[in-house]
């Protein structure tokens, strides 16, 4: 009894360790920086990518020398964006990541453009007029 059983740990095993390496083989890798329009590094910028075949999206940070890394990604099509605050936003799609793949995507974010709203109120101002006194007006002739 014991031959059979050591017979089906054995086919489990090999089993299972044959699926680990197709399950490591299916992911890729995607990384790269994130800088301003001076060339400078964008710590805390926020990447975003999204997988555009079942819509899972993973998100990092970017560390103080703007860089990002984000491994063991499923394979397929991403949209990627980089966001910071006081930035323009700006995003990559139809990223293809392919099996065992590294893809490095670099970002150079612009800074916001201002955006102001003036808002203008007023009054009209009041004019009253009296027709009961005269005192106000004066005769027009036909010369005048």
């Amino acid at each position: 009894m014991t031959r059979p059983l050591r017979l089906s740990t054995l086919i489990l095993s090999m089993t299972l360790l044959s699926a680990a390496p197709t399950f490591a083989q299916s992911v890729g890798a995607i990384t790269g920086t994130v800088l301003d329009t001076s060339k400078s590094s964008l710590p805390g910028a926020v990447v975003t990518a999204r997988n555009e075949g079942t819509g899972v999206t993973r998100e990092v940070v970017t560390d103080v020398a703007g860089r990002y890394s984000m491994p063991l990604l499923p394979v397929g099509s991403y949209t990627v964006t980089a966001t910071m605050t006081g930035f323009q936003s700006q995003e990559r799609s139809k990223v293809s990541l392919e099996v065992q793949a590294t893809l490095t995507l670099n970002f150079t974010l612009d800074i916001a453009g201002l955006t102001s709203e003036v808002t203008v109120m007023s009054e009209a101002a009041v004019v009253q007029l009296q027709r009961s006194d005269a005192s106000l007006g004066q005769l027009i002739n036909a010369q005048q």
